[in-house]
């Protein structure tokens, strides 16, 4: 009786341990997503598609993976014209927001890059408002930028939008982003940039501006 008994905890502590060794794998892949590490500057160049299925070349694999992206061989991409940086930017295509490795693979796959950074998906209760303008081209108010671009809305100055009143003459110039050229431009007025849709980046003209 002793004997059998024996008999049947070994065969239970083997299928124990059969399903801690089939479930640790993709357990441990679930949780290097969601724990986004911090991946290494070792270049060690992949070849990976994208979840928008694009082509793209990533430093190392870990990159990739930090990305969701599928490995297709080692070394770079060859012909995808885009450098191996991991800068990446949120982007909308399609009313849907997606996250691109940098500037360059987001307009080789024909999204406006809506703001820095990956995508965000959840946000924090602030009340910090800001001035976004959606896909469609309405300018509206958002409780904070990380709203904005959630609602897939480009950031284009802090607090509430102005309107569309009549734009002050004499104000102080201010520096933006122009929406087309996607260069920096000098407009009278806060005002002339939203009405424009451009990206604020300082009060006074660029400096850099000819």
């Amino acid at each position: 009786m002793q004997r059998f008994f024996a008999v049947h905890v070994v065969i239970a502590g083997m299928l124990l341990a059969c399903l801690t060794v089939a479930t640790s794998g993709p357990a441990s892949a679930q949780g290097f997503l969601k724990r986004k590490p911090v991946c290494t500057e070792q270049q060690d160049p992949v070849c990976a598609r994208t979840r928008r299925k694009v082509l793209a070349t990533y430093p190392n694999e870990c990159y990739a993976l930090r990305d969701r992206a599928v490995v297709i061989s080692k070394g770079a991409c060859p012909n995808v014209g885009c450098q191996m940086v991991w800068i990446p930017v949120c982007g909308r295509k399609g009313g849907k927001n997606a996250a691109y490795s940098n500037v360059c693979l987001a307009e080789k796959d024909g999204a406006v890059i809506i703001a820095p950074g990956e995508c965000p998906e959840i946000c924090a209760a602030l009340n910090n408002p800001v001035c976004a303008v959606d896909d469609a081209g309405k300018r509206g108010n958002y409780h904070s930028s990380c709203e904005a671009v959630k609602a897939g809305a480009r950031v284009l100055h802090p607090r509430d939008c102005l309107g569309d009143r009549l734009c002050a003459q004499g104000g102080r110039g201010v520096c933006a982003i122009d929406p087309q050229t996607k260069k920096q431009q000098s407009y009278p007025t806060l005002c002339d940039a939203e009405r424009a849709n451009a990206t604020l980046i300082h009060e006074g003209n660029c400096r850099d501006q000819r």
